[in-house]
């Protein structure tokens, strides 16, 4: 995954997204100051995540995640800070938290809004600090851990809840980075569908080395409030539904090829939803609908497409027409 997540950071030639890497490389650069990645859901905020340990002076410490969504509150302090052997009752033997093992890297808090509050005040002391207690234990235990932290919710409408603590907001708020969504990258959208093309194509078996003009006008015309998880999932999808050399538009889901199949006429369609919008296609198509008129004769239909029987032929290539009336 940071293989893609090195890769995706090529992938794009956008405003929003010059200035989303640019960011986030200097952010990167000062490899102590905590870091609040905002965004929607679906925009890439762990892959940011990422870049920024692999770009700063810890790329060679370790990669710790932990999403805050994912545990109940005691069992996500436990896995956080770990505890001592008889800590609580099926403490067996005594075990490091993620705090320790990030220790000379980063740590990722993913849905950092989702932390408890009761968990709030360890953590912050944490960054602060640089140390912390195991559960059970009364012996500080001193780090050197970077804290990235990432979330869709909006954190200063939180705190005037009262649902996250200010000081901490504060405190993480120090190197932030907003990472747009995907419809203001609209000019990065079919380098990004080409990019998970060549991922995912050869993963399910499929032939298919590039994307139709029409689809490629569906993409780029659709909103995705998934953002790039919800283009990466499509492609996908796609690539599992293609049985020929391109992705079709019947090979994408309704809301995305709606928006085409509107200012399509009906032929367009059909033409669409077959092979290609390719001109090589629709001459081809041409000459054989010609030739079906002709009843197969080649010097008749020859004359009505205006070209010579010998450049008919060569039109024709490999297909096997009836005898010559």
């Amino acid at each position: 995954q940071s293989g893609d997540a090195a890769a995706l950071e090529t992938v794009g030639t956008s405003p929003a997204f010059q200035e989303l890497m640019a960011t986030t490389g200097r952010i990167a650069a000062a490899a102590r100051v905590p870091v609040l990645i905002l965004g929607e859901s679906g925009t890439g905020k762990e892959h940011i995540a990422q870049a920024i340990h692999r770009l700063s002076s810890r790329a060679a410490g370790p990669w710790v995640t932990v999403n805050c969504s994912a545990l109940p509150e005691g069992l996500l302090e436990a896995e956080m800070f770990g505890h001592e052997k008889g800590a609580f009752t099926d403490a067996r033997q005594a075990r490091k938290g993620l705090l320790e093992l990030a220790d000379g890297g980063t740590l990722f808090l993913d849905e950092i809004g989702d932390l408890s509050l009761a968990l709030q005040p360890k953590l912050l002391r944490a960054i602060e600090t640089q140390t912390f207690r195991r559960i059970g234990s009364q012996k500080e235990t001193q780090v050197d851990v970077r804290f990235v932290a990432a979330t869709h919710r909006d954190l200063s409408a939180m705190v005037t809840q009262g649902s996250f603590r200010q000081d901490l907001y504060y405190r993480l708020n120090v190197g932030t980075i907003e990472v747009p969504p995907l419809r203001e990258r609209a000019a990065d959208i079919v380098a990004l569908a080409d990019f998970f093309l060549a991922r995912f194509a050869p993963t399910v078996g499929c032939c298919a080395v590039r994307l139709s003009e029409v689809v490629q006008q569906a993409l780029a015309a659709y909103r995705w409030p998934g953002n790039v998880r919800e283009l990466r999932n499509v492609i996908e999808r796609a690539l599992i539904l293609c049985n020929g050399e391109s992705v079709q538009l019947s090979q994408l889901p309704r809301e995305i090829s709606a928006g085409v199949e509107a200012v399509l006429s009906p032929a367009d369609q059909a033409l669409a939803s077959d092979e290609d919008l390719l001109l090589s296609t629709v001459e081809q198509r041409h000459i054989q609908r010609v030739l079906q008129l002709c009843r197969g004769n080649k010097t008749r239909a020859a004359d009505l497409l205006g070209i010579s029987r010998l450049t008919l032929r060569n039109r024709l290539g490999a297909i096997e027409l009836p005898d010559e009336a």
